[in-house]
């Protein structure tokens, strides 16, 4: 049944309301009570996006934070009716607001990212598994990737900063993030550009090692197979072991 426009109106006025906590005059309500409502549903976008984000929480003043979620509240009228696609919303206000410039933290856009990034991988739809052998040989074969995963970059090493270090600096940083198959941990592994770029051959292309570090060697000019073969190897075999690789392609 839907809804009239008088009700349509008054459900309007109480979100408005909750969000800005603006007075406004709703028939039947009491004004003592629709403050601790607000307060109550205040409280719940709070906690929600504290547990999204306990590093940006604990680096960030108090008064920072309070001002973050008031105005998140306020302007960007969360959207979502699910709780746990909040934290990206108000991930994408603080970046479209420049909080990053107004508090001068040029790190902040990242660090939200990046904790964001764990729910998203947490909670991403699982992938269809590959067929794969847990035993075989890196170069001659074709690897099995582990499925639920994502590379992102960075500006600033915020998955290695403590909430008591000094700013970190600007630069190139790349993450592998992965879900583990059985225990469905989230796990973060900082890689090299290089890293990367051999990741992206073995993903999208579906090569075997020694075909995709060729590849990269093509790509790049200036290293041989040689080089890259000691560097790169080492990196399979402790993926494998942490589970982002899954093995050989059956």
């Amino acid at each position: 049944m839907s809804l009239s426009a008088e009700t349509r109106q008054l459900m309007e006025k109480m979100y408005g309301y909750i969000l800005s906590g603006s007075e406004v005059s709703i028939p039947g309500t009491d004004a003592q009570r629709m403050t601790h409502y607000r307060r109550l549903v205040r409280n719940i976008f709070s906690d929600t996006l504290r547990r999204a984000f306990p590093i940006t929480v604990e680096i960030l003043t108090s008064a920072e934070w309070d001002a973050l979620l008031e105005a998140y509240m306020r302007e960007a009228r969360p959207q979502t009716p699910y709780i746990w696609k909040m934290p990206y919303e108000f991930y994408a206000f603080v970046v479209e607001k420049d909080y990053a410039g107004e508090f001068k933290r040029p790190y902040l856009d990242d660090l939200l990212f990046f904790e964001w990034i764990e729910i998203d991988v947490f909670t991403m739809p699982d992938q269809p598994l590959p067929e794969f052998r847990s035993e075989g040989d890196f170069l001659k074969e074709k690897i099995a990737l582990n499925p639920d995963h994502k590379i992102i970059e960075l500006e600033y090493p915020v998955h290695k900063m403590a909430a008591d270090e000094t700013p970190p600096f600007r630069g190139q940083y790349f993450v592998l993030v992965f879900r583990e198959l059985d225990s469905g941990q989230v796990k973060f592994v900082e890689i090299s550009p290089l890293l990367a770029l051999v990741w992206q051959h073995l993903q999208e292309k579906r090569q075997t090692g020694q075909e995709a570090i060729e590849s990269v060697v093509e790509l790049l000019g200036e290293t041989t197979y040689e080089q890259l073969t000691p560097v790169i190897l080492p990196f399979f075999n402790d993926m494998l072991l942490q589970g982002a690789v899954l093995g050989f392609s059956a």
